[in-house]
């Protein structure tokens, strides 16, 4: 299994230190800036030149993250980044945004690129689009199990690597698409600055916690990962201390070496009321949530000390060869990795001539075998000596440690990367006459009364089968009708008739709020309206998505609107204008863990510290969606899109009929938030 890479966090270089002595294989890490652990400790340029330098000297690789969404006034900072990255000789960059991705690939198109676990990567399509796209590797959503790991790799190429999360916090919410700390306190998890509001007490039903997961461990399933064509196991944790990144790392190696890992240290240094595999084994129930609790804490205490040994000395990982030549000239000691090589000579008179004490292999190797404190361990020696001379020991102990120094220098000095500033990239002015209103509803009844009026529609594919009759007899045709992907299609064979039925009705559009959707949609020849799902913030990430088939996008909710004013192309943009915010894509329903689906019916609800209730609902026993409390709506401002996206789903068809009303006259309503569109 030593095929198996073991990834592990660092968000400094103590955290880094514990990583490679304790077995790691790779280390990520971010930077001061466009890091999603924006709270870590973090490298600063010279601190990065060191880790880099340290990890290739014990034959680590070292990733470096810039997996936040980056708007276009920090294009220069991100360059800067990129240039600090390339010319360390970092071994990957780990990539959320598309416009990111794109300029490494010009900035650096030899550094390997990984989609990173916020690009929400949970299907064998969006896996091949980021390989098309130029990543070498996936970062897979957390929330897979095991057989739709398998069916990934199954259907994917063999060149693609899919690394996947194996020890560590679990995120309430489908990576990539959380907005509950960007619109509870205005700190974004997709720009690095989340504040884990869901660790606070949401309630349902007797239940308490109930957006808060247990930490995930699927470290005895190794194994299994591996066969079904992992190739890196990664450990979350950049948050954490030196002693956990021990524990989690040496936990891996045990295991993937076929030991039994120390489990009980593991839970012991943190856990929240022990670990949960419920997503890789399809049993998502009420065992997967869980807290920090007092007796959590106070293990961590009691377990510090005795996971510091783990780390405390240097490793020694990488074989070496020994030649040592003996004459009555010199003597010379070379050593070799294989790839460097490096050697030292010593004067004459360090030798003698008692053929009694002449120095052979076994006499050599006791002396160069003591490579303690160093990342080395002897793999071979050979001693040429044709007169049979003797050398004092402190002599080759000398040459040793002259050698592996040397040898050190070699391997610490990367392979550096060609860094070439790029241009950015100049799109035509967008010219945004009157906004379009397009409608968005899980259920044709809702709207039906006024439909006629939007400019375009969007329905889940079984309610526009279901209701196809009275929906043309309200509209003439199906010309404006956009055919609803759910966000999260875990394999699309299901979907592959439905999706026949929907074009033989003349239905020429595709609502897909997934890298994996766009492709699906695009290989099938639909035009694309891109959801705000998709994350973009910027005029490179517009121009991507189109290249892809998304013809008109959705943006960010995130976006302020003086950076939509400033976005370039050809791309018909759109804003979530109106509607009850999904702020988490559920997947381990907290309603059905609390009082199950017989009771909730699809429509459940939870309830936050201060009495605030937030709707959870249902998508065919799939996933779920966690609505805002209060609805965005601005209606009443000048909006500098093609389209506004009036999404209705709690709102009876009275109640939405006024609200589009009140939408195209320009009104205020009385319950509202503006999110983060300022």
């Amino acid at each position: 299994m030593k095929d198996l890479e073991i990834l592990a966090p660092a968000g400094g270089m103590p955290q880094l230190v514990a990583a490679v002595r304790s077995g790691a294989d790779a280390v990520y890490v971010g930077l001061k800036k466009f890091s999603a652990r924006a709270s870590a400790v973090n490298f600063d340029e010279n601190e990065l030149v060191e880790a880099v330098k340290y990890c290739h000297t014990y034959g680590v690789k070292l990733h470096v993250t810039l997996n936040t969404l980056v708007y276009e006034n920090e294009y220069n900072e991100l360059f800067d980044s990129v240039r600090q990255i390339c010319e360390t000789g970092a071994d990957a960059v780990i990539v959320q945004d598309l416009a990111v991705a794109k300029y490494i690939r010009k900035a650096c198109p030899d550094i390997s690129l990984h989609a990173s676990t916020q690009m929400a990567i949970h299907n064998a399509e969006g896996a091949r689009e980021a390989y098309r796209l130029g990543f070498s590797r996936v970062v897979l959503a957390r929330e897979l199990s095991l057989e739709e790991i398998r069916n990934i790799r199954k259907n994917t190429p063999e060149e693609l690597e899919l690394e996947a999360f194996v020890h560590g916090a679990l995120c309430m919410s489908v990576s990539g698409r959380c907005e509950l700390s960007a619109m509870l306190g205005g700190r974004s998890g997709n720009r690095g600055a989340c504040a884990q509001p869901c660790r606070l007490d949401f309630s349902c039903g007797k239940m308490h916690s109930c957006l808060s997961l247990k930490d995930m461990s699927y470290i005895l399933q190794i194994n299994e990962l591996r066969d079904a064509g992992i190739c890196s196991i990664k450990i979350e944790g950049r948050m954490k201390r030196p002693e956990y990144v021990a524990a989690a790392v040496n936990a891996c190696v045990s295991a993937r070496d076929g030991a039994a890992p120390d489990t009980e240290l593991l839970k012991n240094i943190f856990s929240r009321s022990g670990f949960t595999d419920g997503y890789l084994t399809g049993k998502r129930t009420r065992d997967m949530f869980g807290i920090r609790t007092k007796e959590d804490v106070e293990a961590s205490k009691a377990s510090l000390s005795k996971t510091s040994e783990l780390y405390r000395r240097e490793r020694q990982r990488v074989p070496v060869d020994f030649e040592l030549f003996v004459s009555e000239k010199e003597i010379k000691l070379s050593v070799s990795d294989k790839i460097n090589s490096a050697f030292a000579i010593s004067d004459v008179e360090n030798t003698g001539a008692d053929p009694t004490t002449a120095i052979d292999e076994a006499f050599a190797s006791s002396f160069l075998s003591r490579l303690g404190g160093t990342p080395y361990i002897l793999n071979s020696v050979k001693v040429t000596n044709p007169d049979a001379l003797s050398v004092r020991a402190s002599v080759i102990n000398s040459l040793r440690r002259d050698v592996t120094e040397k040898l050190s220098a070699l391997r610490a000095e990367s392979v550096k990367y060609t860094f070439a500033l790029p241009q950015i990239e100049k799109y035509p002015k967008k010219a945004v006459g009157k906004t379009e209103i397009y409608v968005k509803t899980p259920a044709w009844e809702k709207i039906s009364s006024f439909a006629d009026k939007a400019d375009k529609i969007v329905l889940p594919i079984d309610e526009i089968l279901s209701n196809k009759s009275e929906i043309t007899q309200k509209l003439g045709d199906l010309s404006k009708i956009a055919a609803e992907i759910p966000s999260l299609v875990y394999n699309f064979e299901a979907l592959n008739e439905k999706i026949n039925d929907i074009k033989a009705l003349g239905i020429k559009t595709l609502f897909c709020d997934n890298i994996g959707s766009v492709t699906f949609a695009r290989e099938r020849n639909f035009e694309i309206i891109g959801g705000f799902g998709l994350n973009i913030v910027n005029s490179d990430a517009l121009c991507q998505y189109a290249e892809m088939g998304v013809n008109e996008a959705t943006l960010s909710p995130e976006i302020p609107l003086s950076a939509v004013k400033e976005l370039t192309g050809n791309t018909k943009i759109g804003l979530f204008a109106y509607g009850y915010l999904p702020l988490m894509l559920l997947r381990s329903c907290p309603v059905r863990a609390a009082i199950g689906c017989e009771k909730c019916r699809g429509n459940g609800e939870i309830t936050d510290r201060l009495g605030i209730k937030f709707k959870v609902v249902c998508h065919n026993k799939v996933y779920s969606e966690l609505l805002n409390s209060v609805p965005h709506y601005i209606g009443d401002r000048k909006l500098p899109v093609d389209f506004a996206l009036l999404s209705f789903t709690k709102e009876s068809g009275e109640e939405c009929k006024k609200i589009f009303k009140a939408f195209t006259h320009g009104e205020k309503i009385s319950k509202r938030t503006t999110g983060l569109y300022t």
